[in-house]
């Protein structure tokens, strides 16, 4: 998991930062290909500029590129991966997708292709550019340092990339990308506590940066506080009521504090929105299922899994899940 973007955003599920527990070790010579297909605009012309992009579970873009409605793009020499294809309009809006590029067993390439619906356009005309007014008294300094720190993430540098960040803070302190960022390295390296005082500081200097709320539920989660956790993670929902990795985090709280009806209602959204979320919803789900012993509907679950993700590596939780319907008398 990387850091990055306009304040990173920690993908923590089953109890593992994403993209530690879940990528499998892939040959380096195997390559996969992904054809986004842009749905036309419904009784629109299609002049609108559309920004097609691939993030990583921790929702870094890797690639990105420009397309219109009805047209299609191509990304190459792709590691094989659950990545999200996001289509983002000048105004704002944004449609994501999780897709799953694990090829077959012994297959050094392979293609996949999925349909993106493009956002609703919105009633005003296309913004040319979105200026956010907090961004505007950070020194260019600081933002240098901050862009230094990408380049350094880029290639694999964290304690470089740490350094430029903390150069940043010390420029301007309520610098928020730039803090986020620094909490997400924290997370990453186990200091919880620092962690959270980082991203509690987010929410204090930016309380519209939903990233800075939806971190620290995710920080507040793994250090065992489930209800404050929750607090936060609903502010976050406040600002994007429709992003899977939102909900899922939501639901995940209420599955820790016992709160199954909840959970579950969090949880089957997600799967609405986002069947192939690198979150794996429906473990969380079979796990519920399992403890109100409703053991056909977690096996339901599991095999949803393996017909969704065929061929990736099996997700943190998952053996354990097959252990335990497996110890259940046969009726």
């Amino acid at each position: 998991m990387g850091l990055g973007g306009r304040g990173a955003v920690l993908a923590w599920a089953c109890g593992a930062l994403l993209g530690c527990a879940l990528l499998r070790a892939q040959d380096l010579s195997v390559w996969v290909e992904l054809s986004c297909s842009i749905a036309a605009d419904a009784g629109l012309a299609s002049g609108r500029t559309l920004l097609v992009e691939l993030r990583n579970p921790g929702g870094e873009t890797i690639r990105q590129t420009f397309a219109h409605p009805g047209h299609s793009v191509r990304f190459r020499r792709l590691k094989p991966g659950i990545l999200s294809a996001c289509v983002t309009d000048r105004a704002g809006g944004c449609r994501c997708k999780s897709v799953d590029l694990y090829p077959p067993p012994e297959a050094r390439t392979a293609s996949f292709s999925v349909e993106l619906k493009p956002p609703a356009p919105a009633a005003q005309a296309e913004q040319l550019s979105l200026v956010d007014k907090a961004n505007l008294v950070i020194p260019q300094k600081a933002r240098h340092e901050f862009g230094e720190c990408q380049k350094d993430l880029r290639r694999g540098d964290m304690a470089e990339g740490v350094r430029h960040l903390e150069r940043a803070l010390a420029i301007h302190p309520e610098y928020p990308e730039a803090m986020s960022n620094l909490g997400s390295a924290y997370h990453m390296a186990g200091d919880y506590t620092r962690a959270a005082q980082l991203f509690e500081r987010v929410t204090e200097i930016a309380p519209e940066m939903y990233a800075g709320w939806l971190n620290l539920g995710v920080t507040l989660l793994v250090t065992g506080e489930p209800r404050r956790a929750l607090q936060a993670e609903m502010r976050a929902l406040k600002l994007h009521p429709d992003v899977p990795f939102v909900l899922y985090q939501v639901g995940l709280c209420h599955y820790k504090l016992g709160e199954f009806a909840a959970a579950r209602s969090f949880l089957e959204r997600v799967i609405e929105l986002d069947p192939c979320s690198a979150t794996y919803p429906h473990l969380s789900l079979a796990r519920i299922a399992l403890a109100e012993r409703h053991e056909d509907e977690a096996a339901r679950l599991l095999r949803e899994v393996s017909r969704l993700h065929p061929h990736a590596p099996l997700p943190p939780g998952m053996k354990e899940i097959v252990t335990q319907l497996a110890r259940v008398p046969q009726r």
